[in-house]
């Protein structure tokens, strides 16, 4: 009797511990590969909606910072007219970087505006002066956001050359044509360029 019971307590067989836990090795490496997809998954996509924010950002303030520039370019090419005594020769290349814009009828107080494109900062710079000129660079100011870079300043001016001379049969009206690119270096998803432009009529008659 003693010897049967020994044999049976040793065929008895004793559970496995692992399985007691409940997971196998095999099934805790497709648990863990499962849940690396979900991670990945769910990265890719907050990376996306950040990269659109980011975008939609940006293109507003392109949008935003473009139609100021062209607003206060517009306002004094409208009140003033081409200063082609400015450029030399007086003949104005096209196109042109520069815009020289000038109020003489008050010849006590002559106003003088000139926008021109910086290419190394990537800027559109504005000069006001009264009863001065543009003459240095310290009376320039900087339009542009500091994160809108202005790849592309291009002015059209129309005649290139001063309508208004002694005996002419015709004069022309001047016509001023502004391109402008625009793009924003927060862009980190591709970089996103605007262009805008706009045709400007300056004040028309002449100073007698």
């Amino acid at each position: 009797m003693p010897h049967s019971r020994k044999s049976q307590h040793k065929n008895k067989k004793v559970p496995s511990r692992l399985g007691e836990a409940g997971f196998t090795l095999i099934e805790m490496l497709v648990s863990v590969g499962i849940l690396t997809v979900i991670l990945v998954a769910a990265v890719g996509i907050y990376v996306y909606a950040i990269g659109s924010q980011q975008k939609s950002t940006a293109n507003a303030n392109l949008q935003e910072d473009g139609q100021n520039i062209l607003a206060m370019t517009s306002k004094d090419v409208r009140a003033m007219r081409i200063d082609y005594d400015y450029y030399p020769s007086g003949i104005i290349p096209a196109p042109t970087s520069t815009l020289a814009l000038i109020d003489d009828y008050d010849s006590a107080s002559v106003t003088r505006v000139v926008y021109r494109y910086k290419s190394t900062s990537q800027t559109i710079e504005r000069c006001k002066q009264v009863g001065a000129s543009c003459d240095s660079d310290a009376k320039f100011e900087a339009m542009n956001m500091s994160d809108v870079l202005i790849q592309r300043l291009d002015f059209y001016i129309s005649p290139t050359s001063t309508p208004f001379v002694a005996g002419a049969a015709t004069i022309t009206s001047p016509r001023v044509t502004v391109i402008m690119d625009l793009g924003s270096q927060k862009e980190r998803f591709g970089q996103k360029t605007i262009r805008l432009q706009q045709t400007l009529n300056p004040r028309y008659e002449e100073k007698e």
